[in-house]
């Protein structure tokens, strides 16, 4: 809907765009749903040093999926990659095997 893609549009960037609209179309989130989506991702990139956003687009493009990096203040911290379907858990389990 229009609404869809307005809140879409306030994604920072192509690739958490196609994931939200893969979001959208297996979830069948409402707009106001895809609208927290985005605030949310927003909130929680804000706080990362520009550095780590450029190395999880680095991992998006690569693997083909949204990829996050949490650093914790004693500079420990998490990798994610998220994946939406069997096959594509099988795709990234063999690049990362690689």
């Amino acid at each position: 809907s229009e609404g869809h893609a307005r809140a879409l549009l306030m994604a920072k960037n192509e690739s958490d765009m196609q994931k939200l609209l893969q979001d959208i179309l297996e979830e069948s989130l409402n707009v106001r749903d895809v609208e927290r989506k985005v605030q949310r991702s927003q909130i929680l990139t804000t706080n990362q040093p520009h550095y780590v956003r450029e190395l999880e687009e680095k991992l998006n493009r690569y693997y083909r999926a949204k990829c996050s990096i949490s650093i914790r203040k004693n500079k420990s911290g998490n990798i994610t990659v998220s994946f939406s379907s069997e096959e594509e858990l099988t795709r990234l389990i063999d690049l990362l095997l690689r």
